[in-house]
């Protein structure tokens, strides 16, 4: 396999059972049901309710960090391969809070398809490709604190807690 991780934003990129494409306008509907499936549990989400148009918006605009750079960010959608059903969502960013670090803002993955291994497959192909490059040295991620599935599928796979504040925790992991 190629090293998907370089200083380029990959466009498209895939697992055994996944697609991972840049998100288009034309899927905002699609990525918007996905997105409210996450109100399914209290914990997802800061809001309580979902936002109108929010995966509009998330495709539209990109969620950079201060002094960040566009180029550097990319929005994914995620695609069962057999049925190329849209059934999550991905953002990543190259660089913060450092050069060597890659951090994934989001990861979802809609309630039907979770518990079966596919977040692990994703990230288990971003540390391979990482390891083939060797252009980071970490990659990091967030969760809100009341988002305990989430911080224990980081924490299963090898993420370790950096930092907490009132609302979310930070984890890191070390290729």
């Amino acid at each position: 396999m190629k090293n998907i991780f370089t200083k380029s934003i990959p466009q498209k990129w895939e697992t055994k059972r996944l697609l991972l494409l840049k998100a288009e306008i034309t899927e905002a509907k699609e990525l918007q049901t996905v997105y409210e499936d996450g109100f399914k549990n209290e914990w997802t989400y800061k809001e309580k309710t979902p936002i109108k148009n929010y995966m509009h918006k998330r495709v539209v605009e990109p969620t950079i960090p201060p002094e960040g750079s566009a180029d550097l960010y990319n929005f994914l959608s995620i695609k069962l391969k057999e049925t190329s059903e849209i059934i999550g969502y991905f953002s990543v960013y190259f660089g913060h809070p450092n050069n060597n670090t890659l951090f994934i803002n989001e990861l979802f993955i809609i309630s039907k398809e979770q518990k079966k291994g596919l977040g692990r497959e994703i990230i288990d192909e971003i540390k391979k490709s990482i390891k083939e490059g060797q252009q980071f040295t970490h990659i990091r991620c967030k969760a809100r604190l009341q988002n305990l599935p989430a911080i224990k599928f980081w924490k299963n796979n090898d993420f370790l807690e950096v930092m907490t504040n009132d609302e979310e925790v930070v984890l890191e992991m070390k290729i």
